[in-house]
Formats: structure tokens, C-alpha cells, sequence
């Protein structure tokens, strides 16, 4: 009886430690996550570059020696021009002769070296009378002339300094009442905080139906790149989504970042094309559409998982995926697209065995009597995703229309960030919306190499520039 009563407690003493060596396990574990996510930066996660602080770092490696920092040989370079005709002209005559000094009046004339200068005349304002005069006509009447519809006020602003407000405090980031002390200074114009914030919303409200035609021909286009970011709007963290293209951005607001504000905005619901984004879930709903994710976001992980779990296929895979976009820009570069077939084959027998890796070193944990499948490691969910997903990460492999990254978007709503860092959070919902009208209508401008300035004035003119539809 007492052998038998030691070799249960032999055996309870053995489940207790073997129950105690799993929850060290994982709590080493979560030690290790805990410690990754504390260490993590911007070039190691999904963390913006603004929480990286003093210590900012390269989101993306970059390999020395093949491509030096700076102008590249061979580049054109920038210089400014001389015009063939300038406003004015200075002659500087030489006087007396610089060996004895004698009188040059009248001398011959050599040579004429000339320099110019380009430089900002006095600016003032313009003011502009209109005079309404009344005729009395033979059988009586007095007819008064007709002001122009703009023209309401004894005395008012023009077109020009609105399309100037909204340029600074929309495009410059230039909060209201800096845009006010700098148009008092360079223009001695006495503008209020006033009345800045009513012609910016008057100007964005213009330009609503070029921003409506904007969402309509990135829906219907080929590929088109999406992102969310947060935005802090009236003391409450709204999302700003943007759905984007070379030459179009469209930006809008919503209290939500799923796919609830995303069938709101109406873009994604009724795309077809190549949806480039980062992976969230929210995007996946919408499967009329071809996926592609972010590689940019994948490198970022991958070298978190090398510097934080010692994971060696990660950096495996970043080297692979570094090699296969090489080869799919010279192949865009050499109009051999996309990358050849045997190419692609061996990237993917590649793909395969880096992926055999992961798994091989990231083992699924071991179950705990809990419901449910036990919860991977960063690392495994990592390699589970790669794995799952392998033909939205290589799509850019084998289609010439897909790039590499997210990159588009993500410079796209990066204006957000600034815009909060520089003039501060919106105060109200109505200011924000307004903002994101008319900040796609000024990037989609500018990607199509339109002057902001007339572009905004053609919005203060009721015909705002409008995108070719696609």
C-alpha cells in the first residue's frame, strides 16, 4: 500500500510538472511577443514612422553599394534657365580702361556676357472698381447696369486670393490662423479666421462632383490601391479610407474602419479589378475582386521575426522576394513581360521551400483541454499566411500591371498624418469631410499635372477640372 501510494504521487507530481513546464513554455513565449512588440519599430512591424521618435530607422533593407545615395551618373540634372525674353534690362558699361585707365566712351564693343536674375516683383493687391451707371431713357425709364453675379458686396475679396486660402490651408497644411498673418504680411490683405474657413468649405463644396466622378473611374479601374488610417475628428478616432491610382486619390471619412464604411463609400462594392492593400480581413469580403497584398508589409515582418524570434527562413524569404521583384522591374524595364516561365518556377519551388521552413520551426502548439485550436505564435501565423496566401503575395510575379507594394495608398493618406502634426485635428465632422473633398480633388490634379491654383479657381468658378472617365 505504501509503494502504491508513492507512485501515484510520483505520478502527480509528474503531470503537475509537466502541467507547469507548458505554462512556462508559454509564457516564455508571450515574454518573447511582448518583448518583440516593445522592441518593434516602423521598419519592423506595421507601426508608422512616426512612433519610431528620435531613433527613426529604413522601413525597407537596403543593399549597399548598388545603388550609391544621391544623383545617379548619367542622370539629367536640374539647373535654372536663362529666358529669351526678359522684363527688364540692366546695362553695366565699363567706364574707364582697367590697364590706363582711359576713357571707354565711345569704344568698341567686344563681347556682352549676361546674367540673370529671377525674382518676386512687389506684391499688393489689385483692386478692381466696378461702376454700375444708370441711363434715363426717352420715355422715362432709368435702366442701372448689371454688377457681375460674383460681385455682391461695397467691397469683397476675389476669386484668386479664395483659390490662394484654400490652396494654403488645404494643399500647405497651413493652419487658418497662420494663413491669416501671412496674407496680411506678403499681401496686406486684413482676411479673418472666418473668413479662410468659409471660402475653403465653399471651394470644397465646388469641387463634390469632380470627387464623385473621381470614385467612379477608380471603380472602374484596372488596378487601384487601398488603405485606412485614423484620424482624430471633433475629440473622437474617425477613419479616413482611400482608395487610389496613379492618377487618381479619392479620401473619405467614416466612424468606422470595416467593411461597414467601406460599402458606404461605395468603391470597393463595384470594383473588379487588381485591389492592392494590406491584408485586412475587411478587404477579403469583397471577392469580385482580385487580391493582391503588400510586400512592403511582408518585409517589415519578416525582419521582425529575424531580429526578435530568430527565425532564419524569414530572412530566407526576405531575400527572395528582394531577388523576384529585381527580376520583375527588368522585365518591366526590358518589355519582357512578366517574368519568364522558368523563372517563375524556380521562384516558386523556392516560395515552397522557405514556406516548408516556417513550418518546420514554427509547429502548431500543443493543445491545452481548451476549446478551440491553440492560438499561433507570431511567427507561425506569419508562415501561415504566406502559406495561405502565396499567389496574392508573387501576383506581381506573373502580372506586369501589379506592383510590388501598397506604396501608392500608403503615400496617398500620408497627407493625414501631416496634416494633423502641422494645423492640428479637425474640430468638426462637416470640416474633415470638407477636407477630403477637397484633398482628392487637388492630389488627383496634381497627379494629372494640373496647376492646383487653376484648378481651384476653376472650382470658385463653378467648372472644377474633372477626371477622364476610365
Amino acid at each position: 500500500m505504501r509503494v502504491d501510494a508513492r507512485d501515484r504521487e510520483i505520478a502527480e507530481l509528474k503531470d503537475q510538472v509537466r502541467d507547469l513546464i507548458l505554462v512556462v513554455e508559454r509564457q516564455a513565449a508571450r515574454i518573447t511577443e511582448l518583448e518583440a512588440r516593445l522592441n518593434s519599430d516602423s521598419s519592423t512591424s506595421s507601426k508608422p514612422p512616426s512612433s519610431d521618435g528620435l531613433t527613426k530607422r529604413r522601413s525597407v533593407p537596403r543593399q549597399r553599394g548598388v545603388r550609391p545615395p544621391g544623383k545617379q551618373p548619367g542622370t539629367d540634372g536640374r539647373f535654372l534657365s536663362q529666358v529669351t525674353a526678359p522684363d527688364v534690362v540692366v546695362e553695366h558699361e565699363p567706364h574707364s580702361c582697367g590697364s590706363c585707365g582711359s576713357s571707354l566712351i565711345g569704344a568698341p564693343l567686344m563681347q556682352t556676357e549676361t546674367r540673370q536674375v529671377a525674382d518676386l516683383p512687389p506684391i499688393e493687391l489689385v483692386w478692381t472698381e466696378h461702376r454700375s451707371r444708370r441711363r434715363r431713357c426717352s420715355c422715362g425709364h432709368v435702366t442701372a447696369g448689371v454688377f457681375p453675379e460674383d460681385v455682391t458686396a461695397p467691397a469683397q475679396y476675389g476669386p484668386n486670393l479664395k483659390s490662394a486660402a484654400a490652396y494654403l490651408c488645404s494643399y500647405q497644411h497651413v493652419p487658418f490662423a497662420r494663413a491669416a498673418e501671412a496674407f496680411r504680411d506678403l499681401l496686406g490683405a486684413d482676411v479673418s479666421v472666418g473668413w479662410l474657413y468659409e471660402h475653403t468649405a465653399r471651394v470644397a463644396i465646388a469641387t463634390l462632383p469632380s470627387v464623385e466622378l473621381i470614385a467612379d473611374a477608380i471603380a472602374d479601374s484596372a488596378v487601384a490601391h487601398f488603405d485606412e488610417t485614423g484620424a482624430r475628428v471633433d475629440g473622437v478616432t474617425r477613419w479616413v479610407h482611400v482608395a487610389s491610382t496613379e492618377s487618381l486619390t479619392h479620401l473619405a471619412l467614416n466612424d468606422r474602419r470595416g467593411q461597414a464604411a467601406m460599402h458606404e463609400h461605395g468603391i470597393l462594392p463595384r470594383f473588379t479589378g487588381l485591389a492592392v492593400h494590406d491584408g485586412l480581413h475587411a478587404y477579403r469580403v469583397f471577392e469580385q475582386a482580385t487580391h493582391v497584398l503588400c510586400n512592403a508589409h511582408h518585409l517589415r515582418e519578416l525582419a521582425g521575426m529575424v531580429e526578435h524570434f530568430d527565425q532564419p527562413w524569414a530572412q530566407d524569404m526576405i531575400d527572395l522576394l528582394l531577388e523576384i521583384k529585381d527580376h520583375a522591374d527588368h522585365a518591366r524595364a526590358t518589355g519582357n513581360e512578366p517574368v519568364g516561365s522558368a523563372d517563375q518556377r524556380r521562384f516558386r519551388h523556392y516560395y515552397d521551400e522557405i514556406i516548408a521552413d516556417g513550418h518546420f520551426a514554427n509547429p502548431p502548439p500543443p493543445k491545452t483541454g481548451q476549446r478551440g485550436r491553440p492560438k499561433l505564435a507570431p511567427a507561425g501565423r506569419l508562415v501561415h499566411r504566406l502559406d495561405r496566401d502565396r499567389n496574392q503575395v508573387l501576383r506581381f510575379m506573373t502580372d506586369p500591371r501589379v506592383p510590388f507594394d501598397n506604396n501608392q495608398a500608403e503615400r496617398d493618406v500620408r497627407n493625414i498624418k501631416v496634416r494633423q502634426k502641422v494645423s492640428g485635428c479637425w474640430r468638426t465632422v462637416p470640416g474633415a469631410e470638407r477636407y477630403m473633398a477637397l484633398r482628392s480633388y487637388i492630389d488627383t490634379c496634381r497627379k494629372n499635372q494640373i496647376n492646383i491654383m487653376t484648378a481651384l479657381r476653376a472650382a470658385i468658378d463653378g467648372c472644377p477640372w474633372q477626371p477622364t472617365p476610365a
